[in-house]
């Protein structure tokens, strides 16, 4: 059995919430062994991305540092995504991910009506 808990909060650096803040913590009843995690993404313009991880009380150090890219496309929203991950011993791991998410589109701002886009859309056109 796996319990789990984790907190984040969104931080304004250069705007608003352009900055999240991570904690995660997991305890396994098997082992009784108590593993955490801290981790933070900087998000520019709603567009680029940045972020890191460092995993604590794992057998092996878990580094991980990772960018990415987040595009609206009339209607459907792309991303794509790269992570390094650093396992000690055990070597490194490189991963890609291209999401694609269809029937979505920026969210508008409150008050903002009809078809015509806020300046402040979630998401970059």
């Amino acid at each position: 059995m796996l319990a789990r808990l984790g907190l984040s909060t969104k931080l304004s650096i250069m705007s608003d919430d352009d900055l999240t803040v991570a904690l995660g913590g997991s305890y396994i009843l098997a082992s009784s062994k108590t593993v955490e995690s801290i981790g933070a993404e900087y998000c520019y313009d709603n567009f680029v991305s940045v972020r890191g991880s460092y995993g604590i009380g794992y057998d092996v150090n878990n580094v991980n540092v990772g960018a990415g890219v987040k595009q609206n496309l009339e209607g459907m929203i792309c991303s794509l995504d790269y992570n390094f991950s650093l396992f000690g011993d055990l070597g490194s791991a490189h991963r890609v991910s291209v999401t694609v998410k269809f029937g979505e589109e920026g969210k508008r701002s409150k008050g903002s009506s009809g078809s015509k886009r806020s300046k402040s859309s979630k998401y970059r056109k």
